[in-house]
């Protein structure tokens, strides 16, 4: 199975308006808040325009160096239990992209905030 995903570091207006533009159906926001293990807020103007072209917008704050905290594998399988094509906005995309490399998913070296595809039966 070939997954695609796209890795953002922001979230704001315009790339929603882009994410709505290009067809994704989910956006999974993993980014936590600074020193806290809650998620950031999104600005109300950002989520309507998820929710104007039908983006399912969902947080999942995720600490990738917090190991007792909500982790990898949480969002891993919400990862795969939604709609497709999905965008994951995370504090550290080359951190995130390390990560899903080492659980054995193949990743091709792209630039930043273009599809990441997945192997996922590798």
């Amino acid at each position: 199975m070939i997954m695609q995903l796209t890795l953002v570091s922001t979230l704001k207006r315009d790339t929603a308006a882009r994410l709505v533009s290009q067809g994704f159906g989910t956006v999974l926001d993993l980014r936590t808040s600074i020193g806290s293990t809650a998620g950031r807020p999104i600005e109300e103007p950002v989520l309507k325009v998820l929710n104007q072209g039908f983006i399912n917008y969902q947080q999942l704050p995720v600490d990738l160096y917090d190991s007792e905290g909500p982790g990898v594998r949480e969002a891993l399988e919400t990862m795969f239990a939604t709609v497709k094509p999905l965008v994951l906005v995370v504090d550290d995309v080359e951190a995130w992209r390390e990560e899903l490399t080492f659980l054995g998913l193949k990743t091709l070296g792209l630039p930043i905030e273009a599809p990441l595809h997945l192997d996922v039966a590798a």
